[in-house]
């Protein structure tokens, strides 16, 4: 047991490390001004590879049960449109998910730029609830809750509305939104704001 949970910890090391080295070749193929992100949020349907494919074609799906899922891949797409990089946790192809994913969040934390947080499942609300209280992760956050969820809209009195409160109150980057097209159209402008106060920075450094 010792052995194989050894071997599994040097995938991941590979893994890790070939993941930085794509991202780093990413970023110098766009000069430096493309951007990582991660996308959490709820999960696609168990043994499909549904985040592999695109909106258009998962929109034809008649599944109502991955709305959510469905709404990541269209700001996927977006973001991918503008020469940006995105991953889905998905992707990383996680032997034990919870407890490697919150090593890889830790280990890559400097090769990634914004984390997009969409707290709908079980699954993404703990998810958010573990690295809000990470400094390093919950600065680079954007979330998006639902007008009904937002502490700043809400009469509703509910501990994880309190959560949103308090991550509002100390990094201010909790959004609402009323529909798919008003979230994707916010976050892009997150994005592009983002890219340009970097590519400032990178400026004034040389």
């Amino acid at each position: 047991m010792i052995e194989q949970n050894s071997a599994n910890d040097e995938k991941l090391e590979e893994k890790t490390l070939l993941l930085k080295k794509a991202i780093r070749n990413f970023r110098r193929l766009f000069a430096e001004k493309s951007l990582q992100i991660l996308i959490f949020g709820e999960g696609f349907p168990k043994n499909q590879e549904c985040w592999q494919g695109n909106y258009l074609d998962c929109n034809k799906c008649d599944n109502t049960q991955c709305k959510y899922a469905k709404i990541r891949l269209l700001l996927r797409d977006k973001i991918i449109e503008q020469e940006d990089s995105v991953i889905f946790p998905e992707e990383l192809h996680l032997i034990n998910p919870t407890l490697d994913e919150e090593l890889f969040m830790k280990i890559c934390h400097e090769e990634y730029d914004l984390i997009i947080m969409l707290p709908v499942s079980f699954g993404s609300i703990d998810e958010f609830s573990s690295y809000s209280r990470t400094d390093y992760l919950a600065t680079k956050m954007r979330v998006f809750v639902e007008y009904q969820f937002h502490p700043l809209y809400t009469k509703e009195k509910a501990r994880l509305i309190d959560s949103y409160l308090k991550f509002l109150t100390v990094y201010g980057h909790v959004y609402p939104y009323k529909d798919e097209e008003e979230l994707v159209k916010s976050a892009l402008i997150l994005i592009n704001s983002y890219r340009k106060v970097k590519l400032m920075e990178s400026l004034d450094n040389k």
